[in-house]
């Protein structure tokens, strides 16, 4: 019995062993092909062990370094593909929203004139241009980003408090949404749908302006 375990466990040593020096072994039949008399020299008595050790270790290395380059093709082809879907993913929705605004306009403009059923009492809501400013500023940043009171009136040069109390009257407006997490005690905020298409129709307004 222990002499079969012992067998065993020397033929796994005897496998790992030819595999590990199965590329150095490949090297070297390469430069036997290219230059057998030096090959010849080199492996002469027991150098042909260090020569397999050497080519195996060689092998190896280059081996290793160049699993890492394809790992790190391979990340920043993932990049790439998820920053080009979320940018396909951010106009997209921006598009509907804007084609759902302008249905619901449509629609609209074919009821009758003076109280509409679904605006009994509809307040006019006015945004000043600081409004605006962190509306630009917030859907410039693209889709799954946020950004706080401190981070835009760092931008504005203003304090974080003013740019809060913007961020509150667009939060109320269905325009930003708060996320998880914060920023120096401030929450964070990002865009939604209503926002979306509303920083459309007010590119457009301006274009056609």
């Amino acid at each position: 019995m222990m002499n079969q375990l012992l067998a065993n466990l020397g033929d796994i040593g005897h496998r790992l062993v030819g595999a590990f020096l199965f590329p150095g072994d490949i090297v070297l039949s390469l430069f036997a092909s290219l230059a057998p008399n030096t090959v010849e020299v080199l492996t002469f008595g027991n150098g042909a062990v260090i020569m397999r050790v050497v080519m195996a270790l060689g092998a190896w290395t280059v081996i290793a370094i160049m699993g890492l380059l394809f790992l790190r093709f391979c990340q920043n082809l993932v990049r790439q593909v998820s920053a080009m879907a979320l940018t396909i993913w951010h106009r997209t929705t921006t598009g509907l929203a804007g084609l759902k605004m302008r249905i619901a306009w449509k629609l609209r403009a074919l009821l009758p004139r003076g109280k509409r059923p679904d605006e009994p009492n509809a307040p006019t809501i006015e945004f000043d241009d600081l409004d605006m400013a962190v509306l630009r500023t917030v859907s410039s940043q693209g889709p799954g980003f946020a950004l706080s009171a401190p981070d835009l009136a760092e931008e504005f040069t203003l304090r974080p408090a003013q740019v809060q109390k913007s961020l509150d009257k667009l939060s109320s407006n269905k325009l930003l949404a708060s996320v998880i997490g914060s920023t120096d005690g401030f929450d964070n905020y990002r865009l939604t749908d209503s926002g979306l298409a509303f920083v459309a129709m007010w590119s457009r307004q301006q274009a056609r302006g």
